[in-house]
């Protein structure tokens, strides 16, 4: 399996033996759309927000909710490595 895209904010994340198209601005839009901006995040916050931003939609019924728990985490760690790189 290959991880080769990186396309602006849609990148591929691996969880177990799954590769998934993830836009981490969506995950990040969910997150404050769902008023978490600025605050923890609730783990079905998480997962909800990256579900949401999983491309195409129907692949993210295959996760279970610790699959989501663990892309969340890894989207949250690339948003925070975005924010370091933008940051002036």
């Amino acid at each position: 399996m290959e991880l080769p895209l990186k396309n602006g904010f849609i990148s591929n994340y691996q969880v177990g033996d799954k590769i998934f198209q993830i836009d981490e601005l969506l995950v990040f839009s969910e997150l404050s759309l769902n008023g978490t901006e600025g605050e923890p995040e609730s783990p079905a916050k998480l997962i909800e927000s990256v579900k949401r931003a999983i491309r195409p939609p129907e692949s993210a019924g295959t996760l279970t909710d610790g699959e989501a728990f663990a892309l969340a985490v890894r989207v949250s760690l690339a948003i925070k490595e975005l924010g370091k790189d933008i940051a002036p």
